[in-house]
């Protein structure tokens, strides 16, 4: 696919260069750099001094084609570096010279995105808002939130054929036990999350199971200004942060925010949403089980609560559990448990940059998605922050866990 995309890029030159390998590369006139002129090295000193505005169009060709085409550039700055340097280049050019600038990378939105296709969702999404006007802007378009249609529909596309297995929260937000029921959701019925979802990116709310939602304006503010951020107090988070921990984007953050804001634990039910307090990432975004169990019913799920907040369920509770996530079982069962001691019974703490001390031990703070509890091989399997794990030792879970929701059919009204 990469080699298509080059090939397409560079088809409007007449410039033919052969490799050693007596190969044919082709290669535009705009996309050399002059010997010497190293074009990373230029951006890098026009964003220090705040001078990326007077970049030439030969320059940002340079840099783009860099960005896009070069394999070892990854060893010299991070992804994310590489893809804030494509978003930089991009929004200060003039809105006059956006078509000239992407005449080689595509003489459309769609040709731009799969030349482009490497970004990240937030900053592909940034970058259309800048560059659509100057192209025929089309009425599929939310008028709510400023998230291009194409991108809409990739993020519900990619989220329905992984089943809502590549769902992840990163550790910069307390989305966990919503991100577990919108994951089932989408195993139990992808089209009725398809509905749900079109209705939220057109109007910015829907009736679903009787149940009005609604995105509040502020996350709707929020999100169109790209204000959400990783919140710099999160201490525990895994090796490779830049990769490893991405936050939610577009419709996913739009969708928890306002699960978020209709299903609180008190005492936040009164309170709206604040990008720059980060309440994402706090007990606001989170769920005890009691909203959780009323989550889970206003979607329209059958369930049966077992336990409760604080760490610790007798052996007749744990029974219900094991029954339940059997694997011969069609019923489907979440946990509340305690992250920290979950993460060293499992082995999940060596993928952390730091130690990862015991949090709050008697409560529990986590919910997790079993995928079977298996007493036969003693086998724990489980899903969390986008990843299955699995560990040995069915009686040490029975030691983590506060509570539980066995999820014993789907039928919305």
């Amino acid at each position: 696919m990469t080699r298509i995309f080059f090939l397409l890029l560079f088809s409007f030159s007449s410039v033919f260069v052969y490799a050693k390998q007596d190969s044919l590369v082709l290669n535009s006139p705009v996309a050399i750099s002059k010997p010497g002129k190293d074009p990373i090295k230029k951006y890098k000193k026009a964003k220090q001094k705040n001078t990326l505005s007077k970049l030439t169009m030969q320059q940002r060709m340079q840099i783009l084609t860099t960005a896009w085409k070069d394999s070892t550039l990854t060893e010299r700055m991070s992804i994310v570096e590489r893809d804030e340097m494509v978003k930089n280049v991009i929004v200060t050019t003039p809105e006059n010279k956006i078509q000239e600038l992407f005449h080689l990378f595509g003489t459309d939105l769609q040709g731009f995105q799969e030349r482009f296709e490497f970004l990240h969702f937030a900053q592909m999404s940034f970058i259309l808002n800048y560059i659509t006007p100057s192209f025929n802007k089309r009425v599929i378009d939310s008028k709510i939130f400023k998230i291009p249609y194409e991108l809409f529909k990739q993020q519900l596309q990619v989220n329905i054929d992984q089943q809502g297995d590549n769902l992840f929260q990163s550790h910069y937000t307390d989305f966990c036990g919503k991100v577990a029921v919108v994951r089932l959701w989408i195993k139990c019925n992808p089209d009725d999350y398809a509905k749900f979802m079109t209705d939220l990116y057109y109007t910015g709310k829907t009736t679903w199971n009787g149940i009005e939602f609604e995105t509040p304006q502020s996350v709707i503010n929020a999100i169109n200004g790209n204000d959400i951020s990783e919140d710099p107090n999160q201490k525990i988070k895994f090796k490779n942060a830049s990769t490893t921990e991405k936050m939610p984007e577009m419709m996913d953050m739009a969708l928890y925010l306002t699960l978020a804001s209709t299903f609180h634990t008190f005492p936040f039910n009164a309170i709206d949403y604040k990008a720059e307090k980060h309440l994402e990432n706090t007990a606001w975004a989170g769920a005890a089980i009691n909203p959780q169990v009323t989550f889970l019913r206003s979607m329209g799920f059958q369930v049966q609560k077992v336990g409760d907040n604080f760490r610790g369920i007798s052996i007749a509770q744990f029974d219900l559990i094991k029954a339940a996530g059997a694997p011969e079982s069609n019923k489907r069962v979440i946990l509340l448990v305690n992250s920290s001691m979950l993460d060293t019974l499992s082995g999940a703490h060596r993928e952390y940059s730091g130690p990862r001390p015991i949090e709050h031990k008697r409560f529990g703070t986590h919910w997790i998605t079993i995928n079977y509890i298996n007493e036969i091989t003693n086998e724990i399997s489980f899903w969390e922050y986008g990843k299955h794990r699995v560990f040995s030792g069915v009686g040490k879970l029975k030691t983590v866990i506060a509570g539980g929701i066995i999820i014993e059919g789907y039928d919305p009204k």
